[in-house]
């Protein structure tokens, strides 16, 4: 489950990168497609940056567990 998570964030950001990109580079752009892409993108972005635990939590994490020892 965790790996399609994963995998479905990935697929969110290149998916909406690509689009908006694309759309980017046309004479005259679909604004709602541009919009769209980026929208993709960054849900994407935030998706996969969830995960990532912020650093000065896992400092206290592994204090933690050495001073309990």
């Amino acid at each position: 489950m965790r790996a399609l998570k994963r995998n479905f964030s990935y697929i969110l950001i290149l998916v909406g990168g690509i689009l908006a990109l694309y759309e980017q580079s046309l004479s005259e752009p679909n604004q709602y497609l541009l919009i769209l892409g980026l929208f993709m993108l960054m849900a994407g972005i935030y998706f996969t940056s969830r995960r990532i635990p912020p650093k000065n939590m896992s400092n206290e994490e592994d204090q933690e567990t050495d001073e309990q020892v």
